[in-house]
């Protein structure tokens, strides 16, 4: 037992986590403590560090000082719930796992790191079982360290697994359900939430960016963000329905491509491809724009009618002698470059339609002017809103979309994170993942 005040050891054990409350109410308690004083709320802190221990396997028990059991119950009477008897702490190890971190200018950082609390009421804890690179971690990467912010984040916004652990309240998903993960959180009671624009709302977080993300063997999320998947499609396809086909998905309804209408795709990666794949699927016929040969060769087994390579070729010569000197009807910008934008108000035909999907550029790049004496229409897009998720899987569904084939590399750990990295900046390939067992 302890008596008075703990030792300088003792401190740093809570600290560190060696030592976990018996109530998990705790942290409810503690998550409101904002009006306690400074040094009540500290010390209240360290007394709630490591909330929870496994059910139904009570560990060994130090009791709690005198000092530090006052201020505990008092957080908990704000919050409703009252204490009898002795507060006791459990001594217990926390639990890790492997998570990675972009610290920044080109760094990558993997390292052991706390499994994520028991989720709590509307939450999930899900384990990782795929979890799909994308050209943002690439950009996110190479940004300078002054760039990003203070506090350190787990990477990874295209994460699936299945689901660990739910907390109260959730009727959705149960444990053992397999899920693809929506990327972005929000309230849940605005109208940008309750239309599926969660990445609108004015509490949004992103997995992997403002939050932890799935590059980890842990991820907690909200209940709402985890979208069940059929049977048929694989968790690796989950990782990718979370942004590479969401994202071009999405870009495609916006100019609403149909047969026998002509497309262009400038910049087949990862969502490039997807876009390929998706536009024929709704009946499109699809030129591919690349720099990258075998990009270009994979979008000709995904259903490409012809391909141009940038590097080699006049591109808007090409385009207009495919399309009998009118130019195409729709088109698609994926590769986030200044002169792919200026290419694809050229490549459109009178009354063409465009959206723009590609990332990473800050320059001007377009003379809106152009727009005028075409009257084209020119949309921007992001990642899908969740509403499009299942009308989106119907489609890969029913057409029997070979979407696993997007997928060029895996990785068993992420500990490969720097190979991976390396791989993708080589814009020479499909999809990238991350497995695991």
């Amino acid at each position: 037992m302890w008596s008075g005040r703990p030792g300088r050891r003792s401190d740093r054990r809570c600290r560190e986590g060696l030592y976990e409350t018996d109530d998990a109410r705790l942290g409810a308690a503690l998550s409101g403590c904002g009006g306690v004083a400074p040094k009540a709320r500290r010390r209240a802190a360290t007394a709630g560090c490591g909330v929870l221990h496994r059910a139904g396997t009570p560990p060994p028990r130090l009791a709690a000082p005198s000092y530090l059991r006052g201020v505990v119950r008092r957080l908990l009477r704000r919050v409703g719930v009252r204490t009898r008897g002795r507060m006791r702490l459990s001594k217990r190890r926390m639990s890790m796992m492997r998570a990675v971190y972009f610290p920044g200018d080109g760094q990558v950082d993997v390292r052991e790191v706390p499994e994520p609390p028991a989720p709590g009421p509307g939450q999930i804890l899900v384990a990782m079982r795929a979890s799909a690179l994308c050209g943002t971690d690439v950009h996110t990467y190479h940004l300078p360290a002054d760039h990003l912010p203070a506090y350190p984040v787990i990477r990874g916004h295209a994460p699936a697994g299945v689901v660990a652990a739910v907390g109260p309240n959730v009727s959705n998903v149960a444990e053992g359900n397999r899920v693809s993960i929506y990327q972005y959180l929000g309230c849940g009671t605005c109208r940008h939430c309750h239309t599926g624009y969660v990445m609108w709302c004015s509490q949004m977080q992103c997995h992997g960016a403002t939050t932890d993300g799935g590059f980890a063997d842990l991820l907690l999320t909200d209940d709402r963000n985890c979208l069940p998947l059929p049977p048929a499609l694989s968790l690796e396809v989950g990782a990718l329905l979370a942004c590479t086909l969401c994202t071009a998905y999405q870009g495609l309804t916006r100019i609403a491509p149909h047969g026998p209408e002509r497309l262009v795709v400038f910049g087949v990666g990862p969502v490039g491809l997807a876009t390929v794949l998706l536009a024929r699927a709704m009946g499109a016929d699809v030129i591919a724009v690349d720099l990258s040969a075998p990009r270009l060769a994979m979008a000709m087994e995904f259903g490409a009618i012809a391909t141009i390579n940038a590097a080699e070729e006049d591109v808007l010569a090409r385009v207009l002698a495919l399309t009998d000197g009118e130019g195409a009807d729709a088109g698609v910008e994926a590769s986030g470059a200044v002169v792919a934008q200026q290419q694809l108000i050229g490549a459109l035909r009178r009354g063409g339609r465009g959206c723009i999907i590609g990332m990473g550029i800050s320059a001007p790049s377009v003379n809106l002017t152009q727009l005028i004496s075409k009257q084209l229409t020119i949309h921007a897009s992001n990642v899908a809103p969740v509403t499009a998720y299942a009308p989106m899987v119907d489609l890969i569904q029913r057409k029997h979309l070979p979407v696993d084939r997007l997928v060029t590399h895996r990785f068993q750990s992420v500990e490969q994170a720097p190979e991976a990295l390396r791989l993708l900046e080589t814009a020479s390939t499909g999809a990238a993942t991350f497995v695991w067992a």
